[in-house]
């Protein structure tokens, strides 16, 4: 979908969505209700997370490299660059060696990450040309410990094209490696799939407009691989409002579409899922839905990536007085653990659910004192490690956002 004149890179479409979605909703009631307190999730008070001027944030983490890797973005020199940032414990962060490799003309974008390969490897979008163009072809970046990344060299046959093309999410799985995102040449936005087998050469899979186009957008957002083969899930808003669409593959080169059922992926207003997992009875979605004029937190289920179930959206869990979302999830806790926020967007507190099948939900009572406080906190990553979980995010409680850490030892 178009913001503006230019075309964003899929990662910025997806905050933009999200923040337009809660800038537009009038929220019924903003208070809430008082809840007591959890137990297990701390904040990280690590200074080197805050204090630099203008916005940055995390918008992802994995357990990898010398504990835990974040990637985000970081708008202190006011063109968009690339972040990244690492850990032992999740508690004390370091930005890494060579932020040369996330900068560039226009804007850089880091979207998503997997280890494998050459230990790291980072997916995502760059600026070719000068910030008033904005030509981004797709990119990607290695590591071999988290530490310290080099950017592959443009390849135009596969990264590039006309109009702009950004990867969203990787994972291990088809030849090596896919990676899934859009490609904006043919006048709106058309779902593209990358393979690789290594991770530094990488194909473009082959441009078929049943599959990954139509009238309006359509953009994968997530992927996942299993015994199912590979899923990749995203949106199409060729009905006029964003539904949620998916894709299945067996090898990552060659890809259906799952067929749309309003029922379970449409409505009114914006369906999207934010995050995915292969958990629970095969895969879980976790998301957002904005059908019945306010934003709540939504879940979808499938054992093998084709069919797929809308789970109960039960209002004290999912719903409530304030707008609700999920927006990341990820095995462990007692089996499944999202977090997301409530709230409208520009106050919008940190929100955690826990789930043991991924069909029953349960949203946990969190501290307003680590979750909470002025401005927007919002969780947008979350990784487990063992019994610890570490979830990222921004806080905008001084004005501009800042990197913010959630930390569970027990979930």
């Amino acid at each position: 979908m178009r913001l503006g004149s230019v075309r964003p890179s899929p990662a910025l479409v997806r905050l933009c969505l999200l923040a337009l979605l809660f800038l537009a909703i009038a929220a019924a009631g903003c208070g809430s209700k008082k809840r007591a307190p959890s137990v297990g999730w701390l904040r990280s008070s690590d200074s080197l997370l805050s204090g630099i001027p203008k916005d940055q944030a995390m918008t992802g983490v994995i357990a990898a490299g010398p504990g835990f890797v974040a990637w985000g973005f970081d708008l202190s020199s006011d063109i968009g660059d690339g972040a990244i940032w690492t850990s032992d414990d999740g508690n004390g962060w370091n930005p890494v060696i060579g932020k040369a490799s996330f900068s560039g003309p226009g804007n850089q974008t880091i979207a998503g990450m997997v280890a494998g390969g050459p230990g790291l490897i980072a997916v995502g979008s760059a600026g070719t040309e000068a910030q008033t163009t904005m030509q981004d072809d797709a990119a990607v970046w290695t590591s071999k410990e988290g530490l310290s990344w080099t950017r592959l060299p443009d390849d135009a046959a596969a990264f590039g094209g006309s109009g702009q093309q950004g990867m969203s999410d990787i994972v291990a799985g088809g030849p090596g490696f896919v990676a899934v995102g859009e490609d904006f040449s043919g006048g709106d936005a058309d779902a593209a799939v990358w393979t690789s087998k290594d991770g530094f050469t990488w194909q473009r899979v082959a441009k078929d407009p049943a599959v990954f186009g139509g009238s309006g957008d359509q953009e994968m957002g997530k992927v996942v691989a299993g015994e199912f083969g590979l899923v990749a899930t995203g949106f199409d808003d060729s009905a006029g409002t964003v539904d949620v669409a998916v894709w299945t593959s067996k090898d990552g080169l060659n890809w259906q579409r799952v067929p749309d059922d309003p029922l379970v992926f449409g409505g009114a207003g914006v369906q999207l899922m934010a995050d995915l997992v292969a958990a629970g009875p095969g895969l879980v979605a976790v998301g957002l839905d904005s059908s019945s004029g306010k934003s709540v937190a939504a879940v979808w289920t499938s054992k093998d990536g084709s069919s797929w179930t809308r789970v109960l959206n039960d209002a004290n869990v999912f719903g409530g007085f304030e707008d609700r979302q999920m927006t990341a999830v990820t095995r462990g806790g007692p089996g499944l653990v999202a977090v997301g926020c409530s709230g409208v967007f520009i106050s919008c507190d940190g929100a955690v659910w826990t789930s043991k099948d991924g069909n029953s939900w349960k949203r946990e009572a969190v501290d307003s004192a680590i979750f909470g406080g002025n401005g927007a906190q919002v969780p947008m990553g979350i990784a487990a490690k063992g019994s610890d979980l570490v979830a990222v995010g921004s806080d905008a409680a001084t004005g501009d956002r800042d990197p913010a850490v959630w930390i569970s030892k027990a979930g």
